[in-house]
């Protein structure tokens, strides 16, 4: 099997896409538009976002945060707006 390399394709573009991601979602279906209006088969690749590298961890269980490491409450509440804006776009999104 051959090894992908990151920025090698026989596709003039290549997307990457966090299949767990929420922000990811919202950005599918017009990336598939562009790709139809374009006429090019896009090289799509997944991805995992490191997420807790820079906004901190946490752990639930029954929905409540039973685990938390570096999120502050700022944090939490910018991720809480971030999240909430993407459910919002995504419901948009599928509605179109």
């Amino acid at each position: 099997m051959k090894k992908l390399q990151a920025l090698e394709s026989d596709s003039p573009v290549i997307v990457y896409v966090d299949v767990k991601s929420p922000y990811a979602f919202v950005a599918i279906k017009p990336t598939l538009a562009l790709e139809k209006c374009l006429g090019i088969q896009f090289d799509w690749r997944p991805l995992t976002l490191d997420i807790p590298s820079y906004l901190g961890s946490a752990k639930k269980v029954n929905g409540k945060v039973v685990e938390s490491k570096n999120r502050s409450e700022k944090t939490w509440a910018s991720l809480k707006y971030a999240y909430s804006d993407a459910r919002l776009s995504a419901i948009r999104t599928v509605a179109a």
